[in-house]
């Protein structure tokens, strides 16, 4: 009698356990059925996700630049920190009617492969940045364009090779003097972006991202543009790459003020400034402090030069190379030869 009703008991229990064990098959399988057509996607994707332009080997890795048009001086276009040259593909094409016009990715970042020890100084970006221009025989006289951080690397290539820097052009350019309030400020933004990129960079891998790359947040790319960056960013390393580079971003801080790039002559140079730079994810406060300081370091950046112009632009904020791009193209055709 007690052998009976014990199993009598147990009865219900046994099948419970089997019914907790068939949702768990059937979780398993539709996870394996969404990774699966994950990954199926990104493969889809990456297929149609072609570079534009070339990869180059600077040292056992490949980055990719695009060259347009045909002329001298070459313009070529450093994009700010974790963005790719997707983003002045507007201002190429309308630039390569004049003269010949490049834009790159640097390591990790877009089409370019990752450094194999995912090391981002700014050293090793200007040596990677000699290499590919050798590679790309990209040859005589420069004007660069610079974008935020983009705008440091590309002031300190001038720096060390003013003889081939013909003038430059800086897009809302960083500027690396900045305040201990500031510095603190952008510690917290980067860690927090840090923290997100880890969740981003495993979702990329797991081919999830290619499943809904509508859902990756648009910096105001044109709407022909809009579509091929987002599949870069769920299909190749470039989730990685922001990763490295934002963990080193404090370090290259600190390299670019022992540069001391204070002067450039009377080297031509355009700076041209957002009206307004705030975040959202700040407070009113530390919005108001950085929009004034932003401001103090183009009022600094303007006075590089004797030969300087300094173009504020109305309605604007960080990307606004994206939002009015014939104020950049119009600024670096100042620059050319018969303009």
């Amino acid at each position: 009698m007690d052998t009976l009703f014990t199993k009598k008991r147990l009865s219900p229990w046994r099948w419970l356990w089997r019914f907790i064990i068939m949702i768990v098959v059937l979780v398993i399988a539709f996870v394996a059925y969404v990774l699966y057509q994950g990954h199926s996607t990104k493969k889809a994707l990456t297929a149609v996700t072609l570079p534009p332009g070339q990869l180059h080997d600077v040292g056992g890795y490949r980055l990719h630049m695009y060259c347009a048009g045909h002329g001298s001086p070459t313009v070529v276009m450093e994009a700010g920190g974790s963005d790719f040259s997707l983003t002045w593909r507007n201002i190429q094409d309308k630039l390569a009617r004049e003269t010949r016009v490049c834009s790159y990715d640097r390591a990790g970042l877009g089409w370019s492969e990752r450094h194999p020890d995912a090391l981002r100084s700014s050293e090793l970006m200007l040596a990677e940045f000699e290499k590919l221009l050798a590679a790309a025989q990209v040859e005589g006289d420069l004007v660069l364009v610079g974008h935020s951080f983009g705008g440091m690397l590309v002031r300190r290539y001038a720096h060390e090779h003013a003889d081939r820097v013909k003038g430059m052009v800086l897009v809302d350019a960083a500027y690396e003097l900045i305040s201990d309030r500031t510095k603190a400020i952008y510690e917290g933004i980067n860690e927090a972006s840090l923290a997100e990129l880890a969740t981003v960079s495993t979702l990329q891998q797991l081919g999830l991202l290619a499943l809904s790359p509508e859902e990756i947040p648009d910096p105001g790319m044109p709407e022909t543009l809009l579509s091929q960056y987002r599949s870069v960013l769920a299909t190749t390393d470039h989730v990685n790459g922001m990763q490295d580079e934002l963990s080193h971003m404090a370090e290259n801080y600190e390299r670019l003020v022992d540069a001391h790039l204070i002067r450039m002559g009377e080297m031509p140079l355009v700076v041209i400034s957002a009206s307004d730079n705030s975040l959202p994810q700040l407070s009113e406060d530390d919005n108001f402090h950085l929009n004034a300081e932003w401001q103090s370091f183009q009022r600094r950046l303007a006075t590089l030069s004797a030969n300087s112009r300094h173009i504020k632009v109305p309605n604007s904020d960080h990307y606004l190379h994206l939002q009015h791009p014939d104020i950049v193209v119009n600024a670096v055709k100042s620059m050319l030869p018969d303009s």
